[in-house]
């Protein structure tokens, strides 16, 4: 199975992507993340926010699942 090295720092910007993403009209929009990050008010699609480094994470909209990456 891969390994992958996640960092975090802040800055991402959600809300550009995020009318690119949704016009391809997916079942759901799982983003890893921080969530130290610029996002939309809302989506119409669901979303998954799989938080990491972050004790607090809110989001405007979606579930939000901590995962540990020890």
């Amino acid at each position: 199975m891969p390994t992958y090295e996640l960092e975090g720092g802040g800055g991402t910007d959600f809300t550009s992507a995020w009318p690119i993403m949704e016009q391809e009209q997916p079942a759901c929009i799982i983003a890893f993340t921080d969530l130290w990050a610029e996002l939309p008010e809302h989506s119409n699609t669901q979303t998954l926010w799989m938080v990491y480094e972050n004790d607090q994470p809110q989001a405007p909209f979606g579930e939000i699942t901590k995962v540990n990456i020890d």
